[in-house]
């Protein structure tokens, strides 16, 4: 179970780092 709340921490940083990229790439593209 620890792990499984590990992997999610480490995804929501990933998120938080990855999707104002992929949002302002959109911008750019759209």
């Amino acid at each position: 179970m620890h792990k499984l709340v590990d992997l999610f921490c480490h995804v929501d940083d990933f998120c938080k780092a990855f999707l104002p990229q992929w949002q302002k790439l959109q911008l750019e593209h759209g």
